[in-house]
């Protein structure tokens, strides 16, 4: 006789067995893992970003400091150049010295009430003086080569019909002056 087969579930048990061990390391160790590694490499990712723009931020600064220096350096210069009381009836003749080596004869020159700023002065100086185009043209480009900080704030030109080619200029500069106790 014949024997009647037996189903075999050996192997059915087997191959459920190991799909589920597949299933149950997929789900405890492999999809964790990966999300853990890919943690980590966006981390490193943003720390070496970090590290590239530190190290840039590193370039900004030195740069920032040289320029910070050339500023102070600049600043110094700049209020060593400033006339103080005493030395602004100097400034005064030398703007009167400027007309007379160009040429021009100074009619006026009359300081205005000063206004005082935080750190300096501001003192405007009436100025006229009479002479042909190019005179004029002489000591206004005198009047910029002076070591001073100045501004020509209203410039007025008036032919003077009495003298033929010359003409009367009437100016109004402002003149930066230093403080005496933050002139330091």
């Amino acid at each position: 006789m014949r024997k009647k087969s037996q189903p075999r579930y050996g192997s059915w048990t087997v191959t459920i067995s190991l799909a589920a061990a597949t299933v149950l390391y997929l789900l405890v160790s492999f999809f964790p893992t990966a999300r853990a590694i890919k943690s980590l490499r966006d981390e490193i990712r943003n720390d070496e970003s970090y590290i590239t723009h530190a190290t840039s931020l590193t370039i900004a600064l030195a740069q920032n400091q040289s320029e910070l220096e050339r500023t102070r350096e600049y600043t110094t210069s700049s209020r060593q150049r400033l006339p103080t009381h005493g030395t602004f009836s100097a400034l005064l003749g030398r703007i009167t010295k400027q007309a007379d080596v160009a040429g021009a004869g100074t009619t006026r020159i009359e300081p205005q009430p000063e206004v005082e700023l935080d750190t300096l002065r501001v003192v405007p100086v009436v100025f006229a003086a009479k002479g042909s185009f190019v005179e004029i043209c002489r000591l206004l480009a005198g009047l910029e080569g002076l070591p001073e900080r100045m501004w020509l704030d209203d410039v007025r030109f008036e032919a003077l019909r009495e003298t033929g080619q010359k003409m009367k200029c009437e100016m109004r500069l402002v003149v930066f002056a230093g403080k005496s106790e933050n002139s330091d």
